[in-house]
């Protein structure tokens, strides 16, 4: 079993398909010994997932009830070819799936239909303030729900808010920022991005206003999901993205989600600074990050030179 995570980790890149490791709950591909009494296995395979036996034992064969609920067998020890090979019959029989055939038709932008966005266009609009202590609230029904201070970097609210703006139980399209002296000192601040992500991703199960139904995006880098703890659905669209430029309908096959689950990660991750379009070069009218790269000075600029020129990458 290490065997293979090691090689998952090495194949990086090198499979059209960006493959991770998940729960059996969550996963569409499982890997079991192929002495394994789990009963589980048996209903995993009777479910339509997809079964890879690992056989450790040179007398063991592949059984005939295995082979035909499509189950696959590996040989310990075995190359990194075999499962290379391995992975790629896996993604064909995946993309041959009735679940991921059922994705034809993009969805529609909501250009014309801001109303779910307002809140998040709010959001994206702010200016940022070089102040720590100016603070924005947001009033629902005349009651503060939450606070935001200016840099974007923090928010506080209520743990039951924060809980159901992680669940999307709270309607945050109306809500209207405006500028405040004060705020709750015994709330805890959290991550502004985590306000800004669920935001986005509950705003609406149609496209953004500013996202293209048939442009081709990509991911430059990853958001901090440290701070917003995405479930393993969300990751797969990202590691998806991070791999090619692919449209929508193509981000729902490769991550093997739904429709609706690929537009609502891709329209929260336009709104982090981190996707372009096949047709741009640099992020439009997205979130900037905070953070730079410093310029490299004296001795490490000279090693960094001397690194370079020793991969053949030049000076």
């Amino acid at each position: 079993m290490q065997l293979i995570s090691s090689m998952l980790c090495a194949f990086k890149g090198a499979t059209t398909s960006a493959w991770i490791i998940s729960s059996p709950e969550d996963a569409d591909v499982i890997v079991v010994h192929g002495e394994d009494q789990d009963e589980r296995i048996a209903n995993w395979k009777s479910g339509g997932r997809l079964v890879v036996e690992i056989a450790t034992n040179p007398s063991f064969e592949w059984s005939e009830q295995g082979a035909l609920n499509e189950s696959f067998q590996l040989d310990y020890p075995f190359r990194g070819a075999q499962v290379l090979a391995l992975l790629e019959q896996l993604e064909t029989q995946l993309i041959s799936s009735p679940a991921i055939n059922g994705v034809v038709e993009p969805p529609l932008s909501t250009a014309g239909d801001n109303v779910s966005w307002n809140f998040v266009e709010a959001l994206r609009n702010l200016q940022p303030s070089s102040y720590s202590d100016v603070w924005f609230v947001a009033c629902d029904a005349n009651s503060p729900l939450l606070w935001l201070e200016s840099s974007r970097e923090v928010y506080v609210a209520e743990p039951a808010v924060v809980q159901d703006i992680r669940s999307g139980a709270v309607d945050l399209t109306e809500l209207i920022l405006e500028e405040t002296p004060l705020k709750p000192d015994d709330l805890s601040e959290r991550p502004a991005m985590e306000l800004i992500w669920f935001a986005a991703y509950y705003a609406s199960d149609r496209l953004a206003p500013w996202l293209d139904p048939f442009s081709r995006y990509r991911m430059t880098r990853w958001p901090d999901f440290g701070s917003i703890h995405p479930p393993v659905t969300q990751i797969r669209v990202a590691a998806a993205l991070s791999a090619d430029e692919i449209d929508v309908g193509e981000i729902a096959a490769r991550a093997r989600v739904s429709l609706e689950e690929a537009t609502r990660t891709l329209n929260a991750l336009s709104v982090c600074a981190v996707l372009v379009s096949a047709t741009q070069t640099r992020p439009a009218r997205l979130l900037r990050p905070k953070w730079s790269v410093p310029e490299l000075r004296g001795g490490l600029l000279a090693l960094v030179r001397n690194v370079r020129k020793h991969l053949g990458l030049g000076a």
